[in-house]
């Protein structure tokens, strides 16, 4: 009885150590997989030079309309959780926007800052009766006309046919934008899923973006297309050559669910479908920019079929399969800038890069913070947004040369 109790006394013994060990080596296994992951986001992403320079009283006058908003809406108390989100939001925004190197995601964060100080504001003054529905209505003709003033200013113009692309593209991607928060606005105030005030605050929100869409646009409209060819006709072409071109590669092409392949391909074919309606309402260059990216993605296409898919899947992705794809992803983008040689377009397609590699990083930021270091789905996507980086990088020179062809 007693040698059986020393027995049973060994073991639970033998077991606490076993425990103790296996804890000590997951710690250990957890740590220098965290300092990989942080590492990876210590690679440092090259700086796409800046296209179209922005005029520093634009930047100025965003962040001091945020600020004096924003000092606005410090003002009010509220106890409503969703107002006081917004309000820390636009906190943060206005801080972002004061310290970017970017000037246009300076702008960007102020001007996104504006929309939440407003969206505060204005759900103050709608519980207190100040604000109507009726108000936020009797606004958007204002803007609807501004905005088709705007449009009727719409040139093709530019010192080559790349410049011409870009900057009109610029013009239409505000123009369109402010046209859809328009009716949003409307939309918003016609639902029933939220309170009255609520409505109103949003759809404030809303015409505040319109303001700061319509500025960008009249921006570039009056410092960059005051001279230069009309390259409408020469524009029309290209979007008709390249939507056929990338119809015909997407037609018939499958790749089974668990490979990441899949999703870039129906990606491939949204960026086709947005830019359609695009074209038929005149926005042509944004549309033939459209046309382009679903080219360079559907070239990836072969190369992303070997990259499991993150939700079909359970494939095993380690801290160190991060930091590769990440070093992989930074490099191809390294050496497509070099190959552009400052061809305006490839470094305007390239952009598209940067933003996979930083939603890509995000979601890597995601999975330390919540203490998981691998294998997590965040952790899934980043490796797939990673390499499909690389691959478009690596494929963006095609574009160029089905132009130059």
């Amino acid at each position: 009885m007693g040698i059986k109790k020393k027995f049973i006394g060994v073991g639970l013994v033998f077991v606490l150590l076993l425990s103790i060990g296996i804890y000590v080596m997951s710690t250990k296994n957890n740590k220098e997989a965290k300092e990989v992951l942080e590492s990876a986001l210590k690679v440092e992403t090259p700086t796409i030079p800046s296209l179209v320079a922005i005029d520093n009283s634009l930047l100025e006058n965003a962040i001091n309309r945020a600020e004096y908003l924003i000092s606005q809406a410090q003002s009010i108390q509220s106890n409503d959780k969703e107002i006081q989100r917004f309000l820390q939001s636009a906190l943060k925004k206005l801080n972002i926007s004061k310290s970017e190197k970017d000037s246009w995601k300076a702008l960007a964060n102020a001007r996104e800052a504006s929309v939440e100080a407003v969206t505060v504001i204005a759900y103050a003054q709608a519980k207190e009766g100040k604000l109507s529905e009726e108000d936020v209505l009797n606004e958007v003709p204002t803007w609807m006309n501004k905005l088709q003033i705007l449009k009727t200013r719409l040139r093709y113009n530019g010192k080559n046919l790349e410049y011409s692309l870009i900057i009109t593209a610029e013009v239409e991607r505000s123009l369109d934008s402010a046209e859809n928060w328009l009716n949003q606005a409307q939309e918003i105030l016609n639902s029933n899923n939220r309170s009255k005030e609520l409505r109103i605050a949003y759809a404030m929100g809303t015409l505040e973006a319109v303001r700061g869409n319509l500025e960008d646009a009249e921006f570039l409209l009056n410092s960059l297309q005051k001279d230069g060819t009309d390259q409408e006709g020469i524009i029309t072409g290209i979007y008709t050559r390249f939507n056929k071109e990338v119809t015909l590669k997407l037609d018939n092409r499958d790749y089974p669910k668990e490979s990441f392949a899949n999703l870039t391909l129906h990606e491939a074919k949204g960026f086709i479908k947005r830019a359609e309606p695009r074209f038929n309402h005149g926005f042509k260059a944004s549309a033939t920019i459209d046309v382009m990216h679903a080219f360079v993605l559907a070239e990836s296409l072969d190369t992303l079929s070997k990259v499991p898919d993150p939700w079909y899947t359970n494939a095993t992705i380690t801290a160190n399969d991060i930091y590769q794809a990440k070093k992989q992803a930074v490099q191809a983008l390294n050496e497509a800038i070099k190959s552009a040689n400052d061809n305006v377009l490839s470094l305007y397609l390239l952009r598209f890069v940067d933003s996979e590699i930083k939603t890509a990083d995000s979601l890597v930021k995601r999975s330390i913070d919540s203490g998981r270091f691998e294998n997590t789905e965040s952790l899934r996507l980043a490796y797939a947004l990673y390499f499909r980086a690389a691959s478009y990088a690596k494929n963006v020179n095609k574009v160029i040369e089905l132009l130059q062809g």
